[in-house]
């Protein structure tokens, strides 16, 4: 296997038979031809452009921030999430509680930037969450930097394969952080990919099979993550009354929320 680094991918051009990548080196172009090309270049993918023109992703109307903050060496390692109207936080010890991450989410009308990669400002995070418990206020206090970003997603899902073309991860279903599964869905596609190309099968109908196998979980996934941005974000009069009932729940049936996700957890990708 010949890697090669350090090129920018222009766009994928399609020729025929074979997929064909132009790339880019130091101001000079190249065109690259390819048995198969795996599109894992994110929620703005190249990849996607060519196979699924039009398939354009969409501002959700929710904006995240994300920090890690020192701690004093102890935690139980759980996942804390803290519920307001249209915002929640999610809160859990990292290396044995040295450190503290800190995802905050909060719904808002519009965003304009076109990079993700942006940094934040800690006030504005926290002016956001200004009616937070003392323990969490406390917590957010000691944030010294933050990235920002608007959080996206494709109105429909596209076609993950084409002729000698596959797409993965957030490049076929970028998905909300509310079921923390983006990072799992792109590694059950890339390991599924893996096992489906090395069957004993043309290409095209070893994609078409991995394809078919995927949908379906992965459109349930999604599914799930936007309930959980409703149940996180309640509003009106009822909310105190359903987040009540998720936490008498968890109390007295702590498996009973984690059975709903039995199809989820339980799965298998490599049967």
């Amino acid at each position: 296997m010949k890697l090669l680094l350090g090129r920018h991918v222009g766009a994928l051009i399609d020729r025929g038979r074979r997929p064909t990548l132009r790339v880019e080196q130091r101001g000079e172009n190249e065109l690259l031809d390819a048995d198969l090309v795996i599109g894992a270049d994110g929620v703005g993918s190249r990849v996607r452009d060519a196979l699924a023109p039009g398939a354009e992703p969409a501002f959700t109307g929710q904006v995240a921030w994300r920090a890690t903050v020192e701690g004093e060496g102890a935690g139980d390692p759980v996942a804390t999430v803290h519920l307001f109207p249209g915002r929640h936080v999610v809160t859990y010890p990292l290396r044995g509680g040295a450190l503290w991450n800190v995802v905050a989410v909060a719904e808002r009308g519009e965003w304009r930037a076109a990079d993700w990669r942006l940094l934040g400002d800690p006030d504005e995070m926290r002016a956001a969450f200004a009616d937070a418990s003392p323990g969490l206020a406390g917590l957010l206090q000691r944030v010294g930097t933050c990235s920002h970003w608007g959080l996206h997603a494709l109105p429909k899902l596209p076609p993950f394969t084409g002729q000698g073309v596959a797409l993965i991860g957030d490049a076929a279903h970028p998905t909300l952080p509310f079921l923390a599964q983006g990072a799992n869905l792109a590694l059950e596609d890339a390991l599924s990919l893996a096992l489906a190309t090395d069957a004993p099968a043309t290409l095209d109908r070893a994609l078409r099979g991995w394809e078919a196998a995927r949908r379906d979980r992965v459109a349930r996934a999604l599914a799930a993550a936007r309930d959980n941005a409703r149940n996180y974000h309640m509003g009106g009069p009822g909310r105190l009354a359903g987040w009540a009932a998720l936490g008498t729940a968890s109390v007295l049936a702590p498996g009973l929320l984690l059975r709903r996700y039995r199809w989820l957890w339980d799965a298998d990708v490599t049967a």
